[in-house]
């Protein structure tokens, strides 16, 4: 597994971290400090679906998942709660995507990632 990230997926202020298996899994762990709260398994997009971006894409202070599809550039946002996907959406497709595309977590404290023009959220055919 490698992580992708670290953001506040359950709303409680502090950050939980999001892996990803070789197979697409991703898992979060739900942490209080150092300490795991909870753990499991957050779904399986597949492998043609990258992380692209950690961040709150429904105002509900939740950090969300945001993936881009390697081989068509299509956007799709898992909206969570917590561990659990509490509905997705596909926003859209742009091959042109300006968002970053998130590798592994390089360091403990991460940027938020944002895109065109500073708006946090995947806008097709941004900055074209």
């Amino acid at each position: 597994m490698v992580a992708h990230g670290i953001a506040d997926l359950d709303g409680d202020g502090k950050g939980d971290v999001v892996w990803r298996g070789t197979d697409g899994t991703i898992y979060g762990w739900l942490m209080n400090g150092g300490t795991i709260a909870s753990q499991g398994v957050i779904g399986n997009p597949g492998t043609q679906w990258v992380i692209a971006d950690l961040a709150d894409m429904d105002g509900d202070s939740k950090a969300d998942i945001v993936f881009r599809n390697v081989n068509d550039g299509g956007i799709y946002v898992y909206f969570m709660n917590g561990l659990a996907m509490a509905s997705g959406g596909f926003v859209g497709s742009s091959i042109r995507w300006r968002g970053p595309s998130r590798g592994p977590l390089t360091s403990a404290a991460t940027a938020r990632r944002t895109s065109c023009g500073g708006t946090p959220r995947a806008t097709p055919g941004c900055g074209s």
